[in-house]
């Protein structure tokens, strides 16, 4: 398996990070996920 670049991992966790927890733009946030994703939010619970 060959590793991921870092640039490219730490670019990635910021545009997850900034979409939702920062701008609060969850319908695009929920986009960053696979269609059979289950979330499991700390106040609401589980989604899907």
């Amino acid at each position: 398996m060959t590793p991921f670049d870092r640039t490219e991992v730490e670019a990635a966790f910021r545009h997850y990070f900034l979409t939702g927890p920062v701008r609060e733009d969850w319908a695009a946030w929920s986009q960053l996920f696979t269609d059979d994703a289950t979330y499991t939010d700390h106040f609401d619970g589980a989604t899907h």
